[in-house]
């Protein structure tokens, strides 16, 4: 399966938690608190995360992680080419001129 064909898979796939974890992660974004990152993970933005934001953070990734993996599995690609795909996707997706965080090409932390 090409990656091309992979990133069509992953359109398909759901991959923001349920309701009230996304109520959560977008007010948590909004915040500055949390921003998208290349990995196609969520992280803290420059912050040492409270435990509440860190717990929603690892629940989120956990089950990202996990949908990446059978995307991985199904269209026989290594998890990391899923997490760049997802990563991209899901920056490119943040809206711009709302001071939402996501990670740049290099890696730092850059509001759009």
């Amino acid at each position: 399966m090409t990656l091309k064909t992979a990133f069509f898979a992953l359109a398909l796939t759901v991959f923001v938690s349920g309701a009230a974890f996304a109520a959560s992660l977008e007010e948590y974004k909004s915040q500055g608190l949390v921003g998208e990152q290349l990995n196609g993970l969520v992280g803290s933005v420059n912050t040492i995360p409270t435990a509440e934001v860190k717990s929603l953070i690892d629940s989120i990734n956990n089950e990202r992680v996990e949908k990446y993996k059978a995307v991985a599995k199904k269209n026989g690609l290594k998890l990391n080419q899923v997490q760049a795909l997802a990563g991209k996707k899901l920056i490119t997706q943040t809206p711009e001129g709302d001071g939402l965080w996501v990670q740049n090409s290099g890696g730092y932390w850059v509001q759009r």
